[in-house]
């Protein structure tokens, strides 16, 4: 039986450490998506002030919590959970409408 020269160990060991090292830095760079880490922030910087914080609630809507969204204000249910397509708050940001022109639109 031949032995694989001394080098080719060595790239092969690399190339499973690194692999391993590239696979841990990839999910931590790229962590999966959550309310409380990438969505709540937004809704505090960008519509809480008109719909929750300080008991103000312009439409009727509440989006300090994911059930009052679900549950909606005047228009309805503001996201329909698992399908984006039927999320009145969705909509809205996406046609520009939210926030109102006096604030920062998002990207």
């Amino acid at each position: 039986m031949k032995l694989a020269p001394l080098g080719w160990i060595v790239a092969v060991v690399w190339v499973g450490v690194m692999g391993s090292a590239w696979a841990q830095s990839s999910s931590q760079n790229n962590p999966p998506l959550t309310f409380e880490y990438h969505i709540r922030p937004i809704l505090k910087l960008r519509c809480l002030h008109c719909h929750g914080e300080g008991g103000v609630k312009e439409g009727g809507l509440d989006l300090r919590l994911r059930w009052l969204m679900v549950q909606g204000g005047d228009s309805g249910p503001a996201i329909v959970p698992g399908k984006p397509e039927e999320s009145y708050l969705l909509q809205r940001v996406l046609d520009g409408e939210m926030p109102p022109e006096d604030a920062p639109k998002m990207t």
